[in-house]
C-alpha cells in the first residue's frame, strides 16, 4: 500500500469536570493544539457529560456517521446483515493473505473519586506487563480458505513491542506474579479448559488443529478427547500445543496485572503486553487465534471498584468480547472494526448487534471499509463511539489494542498511520479515565512495536 498523509492532525486538551481541582493543571478548560490545520474539520467540541445524547438517539446517528466516514474514504461500507449493496470491490479482502513471515481531547467522563486518584496528567512511569513464558507457544501454520499458509501468530510479535518497549522512556516493564487460574476459571467453561489442559499431554513439536465441528450446542463430546477439540473452536486458524496453556495463561496474567496496577499503584495506566490476543475468545470458545479472553479478565478485576467501558480499536471485531458481556447492563463494549462481509469473524460484529435483556443498549459495534483512512477512522471514534462511552459513564477503561488497521498490515484492510495511532492515544487520555490497555492483533512485525510506542506515547500525554 502507497504511503498515506498524515491524518487525525488535530487535538484538543482536556476539559476538566466542574468538581475538577482549581489546581489541577489541566482545569484551565479548552486549549487547542494544532499540529495542522489540515484535519481541523473533525475536532470534537462535545458537550459536558450532563448533556450528552441518550444510547438509543447515539445508536440511531452511528450509522449516518459511519456512512459518511466510509463515503471520506472513498470506499463503500456494509453495517447491516439487510444491506446486501455495494458500490466497491477491495482487492485483498479476506482477513488471511499471504507472505506472511512464519513464527482532539473529549470531556472527561470519570467519576470524581476516581479523578482524585491521579492529579498530575501523567505519572512518570507506566507499568507494562510481559512473561517470557508467552514465547513458549509457536504455531507454525494455519489453514485459510483452504491453504496452509505461515501463521500470522508468532513470537517476533511479542518480541519487537517488548524491544519497544524497553527503549520507551517512563515504561516499567516486568512480569505479573502468578497465573490467573481462579480468574480463567470464572470466565470460562470447565470444558474448555480441560481441552487446554489435554492439549499440554501432547508430545515436544506436536500440534493439533481442530478439524470437525459440530454444531455449536451443548452435549458436545468429551473435552478430553481432543479430536473433538472441533466442539470448543470456531476457526482452523488457532491450534493446540502442549505449550497453549502455558503461553495463554501467562498472557491473561499480564491483563490481570495490568488492571491491579491501576487499582493499587493509583496510576493512569497500565500496559499488558497480551499474547496470544484474547478478544474472539468466548466462554467456551477459542479461535482467532485466542484461547483466553484477556480483556475480560482486566475488566472483571475492575468491576468490583466501578463501572467499566471497553473500547476495541482492532480491525476485527472482538466476537468474544461482545459474547461475554452481551446480555448485561454493567459494562458497556464499544467495537470499531471491519466490515464483517469481507473480514473476520464474518458472522458478528454487525450494527444491529446492540446486547439482549438487560444489556440491549449496551453494546455498540460500529464497522468502517477497507481503505479507512484516519480521518474517516477519528471521525467516527470521536463523534460516535467516545460519546457512547461518556453517556455510559465508566470509572475504567479497558482499551483493546489491536494494530492490524495499520497500513502495512498483511492481515488488516484500512491505512492506518503510526502518527495515527499516537493521536488516537492523545485522544483516549483526554477521556480522563484510567486505562488499562491490553495488547490483541497486529502483524506487520517491522512497524508493530514502534505502533504499539507510538499509541502508549499519546496516552502518556
Amino acid at each position: 500500500m502507497r504511503p498515506r498523509s498524515r491524518a487525525w492532525a488535530s487535538r484538543t486538551s482536556w476539559r476538566p469536570r466542574a468538581s475538577a481541582s482549581a489546581a489541577d493543571p489541566r482545569s484551565s478548560g479548552w486549549s487547542q493544539r494544532r499540529r495542522s490545520e489540515k484535519w481541523s474539520s473533525w475536532m470534537v467540541t462535545s458537550s459536558p457529560v450532563g448533556s450528552v445524547r441518550s444510547q438509543s438517539t447515539l445508536r440511531g446517528e452511528a450509522s449516518s456517521v459511519a456512512m459518511g466516514a466510509a463515503e471520506e474514504s472513498g470506499a463503500d461500507m456494509r453495517l447491516d446483515r439487510k444491506n446486501k449493496e455495494k458500490t466497491r470491490s477491495y482487492k485483498g479482502s479476506s482477513r488471511f493473505r499471504k507472505g506472511i513471515p512464519g513464527d482532539e481531547r473529549v470531556p472527561s467522563c470519570a467519576s470524581p473519586a476516581v479523578y482524585e486518584w491521579f492529579g498530575p496528567p501523567m505519572s512518570s512511569t507506566t507499568p507494562a506487563f510481559f512473561h517470557p513464558d508467552q514465547l513458549a507457544f509457536k504455531p507454525a501454520y494455519e489453514w485459510a480458505f483452504g491453504e496452509r499458509i505461515d501463521h500470522p501468530e508468532t513470537t517476533a510479535r511479542a518480541e519487537a513491542i517488548r524491544a519497544s518497549l524497553i527503549d520507551l522512556p517512563g515504561i516499567d516493564l516486568r512480569p505479573p506474579n502468578r497465573m490467573p487460574i481462579e480468574a480463567i476459571e470464572a470466565l470460562h467453561d470447565e470444558e474448555l479448559l480441560m481441552v487446554y489442559r489435554r492439549a499440554a499431554a501432547l508430545e515436544a513439536g506436536e500440534t493439533l488443529y481442530p478439524h470437525v465441528f459440530p454444531k455449536l450446542q451443548r452435549g458436545k463430546g468429551d473435552p478430553s478427547n481432543l479430536h473433538m477439540a472441533g466442539a470448543w473452536c470456531f476457526d482452523a486458524g488457532t491450534p493446540l500445543t502442549r505449550n497453549t496453556w502455558t503461553a495463554a495463561a501467562w498472557s491473561a496474567a499480564c491483563a490481570q496485572e495490568a488492571a491491579k496496577a491501576v487499582l493499587e499503584e493509583k496510576v493512569p495506566m497500565a500496559y499488558a503486553l497480551s499474547r496470544p490476543p484474547g478478544h474472539h475468545a468466548q466462554a467456551d470458545l477459542f479461535g482467532g487465534y485466542c484461547y483466553f479472553n484477556n480483556a475480560a479478565i482486566a475488566t472483571e478485576t475492575l468491576r468490583p471498584h466501578g463501572k467499566v467501558a471497553i473500547l476495541d480499536i482492532d480491525f476485527h471485531h472482538g466476537n468474544g468480547t461482545q459474547s461475554l458481556y452481551y446480555g448485561s447492563d454493567e459494562v458497556f463494549v464499544c467495537s470499531i472494526h471491519g466490515d464483517p462481509t469481507e473480514f473476520f469473524p464474518f458472522h458478528c460484529g454487525y450494527a444491529d448487534e446492540r446486547g439482549e435483556g438487560a444489556g440491549e443498549g449496551y453494546n455498540l459495534n460500529l464497522c468502517l471499509p477497507a481503505g479507512t483512512r484516519g480521518e474517516a477512522y477519528g471521525h467516527l471514534l470521536t463523534k460516535v463511539a467516545l460519546e457512547a462511552i461518556r453517556s455510559f459513564g465508566p470509572d475504567f477503561l479497558v482499551l483493546s489494542a489491536g494494530f492490524d488497521g495499520y497500513e502495512k498490515d498483511p492481515v488488516g484492510g484500512w491505512e492506518l498511520t503510526t502518527d495515527d495511532f499516537e493521536t488516537l492515544g492523545g485522544i483516549l487520555a483526554g477521556m480522563g479515565l484510567p486505562v488499562v490497555v491490553v495488547q490483541e492483533g497486529g502483524y506487520y512485525t517491522p512497524d508493530l512495536g514502534t505502533n504499539a510506542a507510538a499509541l502508549l506515547t499519546g496516552l502518556r500525554r
